[in-house]
C-alpha cells in the first residue's frame, strides 16, 4: 500500500491510499491500521477503484483487515473508491471501528457488481465483508455479509436493479439526536435509479444504505450522504482534488 500526496485543505488532512499493484490476488493479505489522534481531523480516500482478481480452484482467498481508531474530539472520514470484484474473485474483508464517545466519524464502503461492461455482473465467487463498531470499547454494531452468486441476498439486490451497485455507511457521533431529518432527506433524495435509507442502530450510530442502478447514480447517492453528514455536523466538505 502507498500513501500518496497527503495535504491539509484548511480543515482536514487528506490522505490518498492506493494499492501499488493492479489489485488483490489469491493469498494477498493487507493489514491497515489508522488512528485519528485527539482533536485531529482527517479524511482517508483512494484515487481509483479497488479490484480483486480471480482465485483459481484451491487457491487462497485474498484478505483485508482494517482497524480505524478515533480518539476524543477527533473526526475521521473513510471513503475509498468503489470495490470491483472480477469474475471468480474471492475476498474476505474485516473492518473494526473503535470510536471514543466524544469523537465523530463517517465510514463508507461501496461495491460494484463486477465488470458490468465485460458481462461479469455478479460473477465473483465469494465476498465476505464483516464490520464491528465499538464506542468507548463497547460493541455497538456487528454486521456480516456473505455474498456469492447462489446467496438469496444477491437475488434480493438484483430484484431491485439487475446490476445493483451498493454502498454501506456508518455515521458515528454523540450528536445523533440532532439529525432527526436524516431519514427524510435520504428518502426525498431517492430517485428511480437510486434508493437510500437510514436507521439509528445505537445511541451514537446511524447506518445508511445506498442501492443504485449504476455507478453514476451510486456516486450521486454517496455524495448526498456525505454532504448531509458534513452539513448537519457543521463541518466543511473536504477538497479531495480528484474527479
Amino acid at each position: 500500500m502507498h500513501l500518496s500526496k497527503p495535504y491539509w485543505d484548511g480543515n482536514h488532512l487528506i490522505v490518498q491510499m492506493v494499492n501499488c499493484t493492479a489489485g488483490l490476488l489469491s493469498g494477498d493479505v493487507i493489514d491497515i491500521s489508522v488512528r485519528a489522534r485527539e482533536g485531529a481531523s482527517g479524511v482517508l480516500t483512494s484515487p481509483s477503484a479497488q479490484r480483486a482478481f480471480r482465485v483459481l480452484d484451491g487457491g487462497e482467498v485474498a484478505t483485508v483487515h482494517q482497524t480505524f481508531t478515533v480518539e476524543p474530539g477527533a473526526w475521521l472520514e473513510v471513503c475509498p473508491e468503489i470495490f470491483i470484484p472480477h469474475k471468480g474473485a474471492r475476498l474476505r474483508q474485516v473492518t473494526r471501528i473503535e470510536a471514543a464517545a466524544e469523537s465523530e466519524s463517517l465510514f463508507v464502503e461501496s461495491l460494484a457488481p463486477g465488470r458490468v461492461g465485460s458481462d461479469e455482473s455478479y460473477a465473483f465467487s465469494g465476498l465476505e465483508w464483516a464490520a464491528e463498531v465499538y464506542v468507548d470499547g463497547r460493541l455497538q454494531v456487528r454486521e456480516r455479509y456473505d455474498l456469492s452468486p447462489e446467496q438469496k441476498s444477491i437475488e434480493a439486490l438484483r430484484k431491485v436493479f439487475p446490476d445493483a451497485y451498493y454502498a454501506s455507511c456508518y455515521l458515528v457521533t454523540p450528536r445523533l439526536g440532532g439529525l432527526a431529518d436524516l431519514r427524510t432527506v435520504l428518502r426525498d433524495s431517492s430517485t428511480t435509479d437510486l434508493f437510500m435509507a437510514a436507521s439509528v442502530v445505537a445511541s451514537h450510530i446511524a447506518a445508511i444504505r445506498v442501492l443504485a442502478s449504476g455507478s453514476i447514480a451510486l456516486r450521486r447517492g454517496i455524495r448526498t450522504v456525505r454532504e448531509y453528514c458534513y452539513g448537519a455536523l457543521g463541518r466543511e466538505m473536504p477538497d479531495w482534488r480528484k474527479l
